[in-house]
């Protein structure tokens, strides 16, 4: 009975003893990644990583292996940026349980973070990588328009690693990928060949549309080659290829491409729609809102370039002028342009595409190759159905001014018909006159020569009063 007690009692000991070392487990603890495929992308979610946030920007790795307690698992899959001021850390454990001795890498899709770090430890120095969305010339582990580190992490290891961002003008921070690097390869192969089509059809359909301006001289095509313009500058910035390409090393653009190009799309939007749909005839509310608006947009984009880069967090902003040109559209269609059908369904996708973009900044559906490319299948469906809308217009133009030529044609037979018709009748009125004439000449002839006789015997018979009846009788 004594030893039944003691045992309890040790037990009690035990239990008292490892609770709280238990709750502190729970608190900043983190399950290890278990890498093994190589054809597959590990997601770090919120059981693999903890996260430590500071005010405090010059904190170094040594100081921050201090301070282990300080990190707190995550309760998202994301990083919750609550505070924009703060610098942030993330630590992660990854096992690699591949036999093959292949190199594994971590991805990241930060284009916008202006800080990043990522610390990994060879031969028992911990070394850092540095790379910023405002300095994409700094040298990368490997030439790609992503964040790209290795990890050196051989078969049976078990590694730890730290990454420290800082991430102002964005709500939440996507976690990085892991991924072996022969995927890496045929993917980003894959990718860059996909994304090459991408701009290619821009590149074309922007030609194409510049040409058909500069034939037909109708301004619905120029501002739709600004709109598809600045559509694809937008997209150049945040999927990183402008900062591999085009712009690197220029801090400034890198950062403010993305801002400007699609305040200007949206101008460029509303140029189009009054010009293609003429709103501002057949919907003035509608166009004065439409206008209103865009220079609203453009308001903020001045106020973000004079330094007040704080405004460039209104993400949504640029979402009510696709609405008014959807709105436009339906409101064209209802009043006979019939074109317009092709420009509403278009819209339903950019609509679509704006929602899953929402969604996904939200970090209510993940973010992914489907999600995060979603965006841009919707943008070239756009831009199909929004040529086809204005070669329906003017296709429609032309029929109509097919018909007019024929009904012209219709008229000018029917004037020449009754020209003829006229000339003929004329013919005939002259002929009549003509006879007239001649009737009035002979009758005036046959009168005359009785008229001066008659006239000579008056005359006579005045100065002969004596044979006047003789006279009166020849009369």
């Amino acid at each position: 009975m004594r030893s039944f007690t003691e045992h309890t009692i040790n037990t009690l000991k035990f239990i008292l003893l490892i609770f709280p070392i238990l709750v502190c487990f729970n608190l900043w603890g983190y399950d290890t990644l278990l890498v093994k495929d190589t054809k597959t992308t590990y997601m770090l979610n919120k059981d693999h990583f903890s996260v430590f946030a500071t005010e405090n920007k010059n904190l170094e790795l040594s100081e921050i292996l201090k301070l282990n307690n300080k990190f707190t698992k995550s309760s998202t899959d994301y990083i919750d940026i609550k505070d924009t001021k703060k610098v942030y850390w993330v630590k992660f454990t990854i096992n690699n349980e591949n036999t093959e001795k292949i190199e594994w890498l971590f991805e990241g899709y930060v284009y916008r973070t202006q800080e990043f770090s990522f610390y990994y430890n060879l031969n028992d120095k911990w070394v850092s990588l540095n790379q910023s969305y405002t300095d994409p010339s700094n040298l990368k582990f490997i030439n790609h328009k992503n964040f790209v580190f290795p990890l050196y992490i051989d078969f049976g290891e078990t590694k730890t690693y730290y990454m420290r961002f800082y991430h102002p003008i964005e709500p939440s921070f996507q976690i990085p990928v892991i991924k072996s690097s022969p995927y890496f390869t045929s993917y980003a192969l894959t990718e860059y060949i996909l994304l090459g089509m991408f701009y290619g059809s821009f590149a074309i359909m922007i030609t194409y549309n510049l040409l058909l301006y500069f034939f037909l001289k109708e301004k619905s095509h120029l501002y739709f080659v600004l709109y598809m313009f600045f559509g694809a500058l937008y997209f150049l910035s945040h999927d990183g290829i402008g900062n591999q390409y085009l712009w690197n090393g220029f801090e400034n653009l890198s950062f403010y491409i993305p801002h400007a190009s699609i305040a200007f799309q949206v101008l460029s939007l509303y140029l189009y729609t009054r010009e293609f749909f003429k709103i501002n005839e057949i919907a003035v509310l509608l166009n004065g809102i439409f206008l209103t608006y865009t220079a609203f947009r453009l308001l903020i984009l001045i106020i973000g370039l004079s330094g007040y880069t704080s405004i460039f967090v209104l993400h949504y902003a640029d979402i009510p002028s696709f609405i008014f040109a959807f709105v436009a559209s339906i409101l064209a269609y209802r009043k006979g342009q019939k074109h317009a059908k092709f420009f509403i369904v278009g819209f339903m996708f950019v609509l679509t595409g704006f929602t899953v973009y929402l969604l996904r900044m939200q970090n209510i559906i993940p973010t992914n190759n489907y999600t995060y490319y979603f965006n841009y299948l919707t943008s070239i469906l756009e831009m199909i159905l929004l040529s086809l809308a204005l070669g329906d217009k003017f296709s429609g133009i032309k029929k109509n001014e097919t018909i007019q030529v024929e009904l012209n044609k219709i008229l000018e037979q029917s004037v020449s018909e009754r020209t003829l018709e006229i000339q003929e009748q004329k013919k005939v009125i002259e002929e009549k006159v003509k006879d007239l004439d001649t009737l009035i000449y002979r009758a005036s002839h046959d009168i005359k020569g009785p008229l001066k006789s008659i006239l000579g015997l008056t005359n006579l018979g005045i100065h002969d009063l004596d044979n006047a009846k003789d006279y009166l009788q020849h009369i």
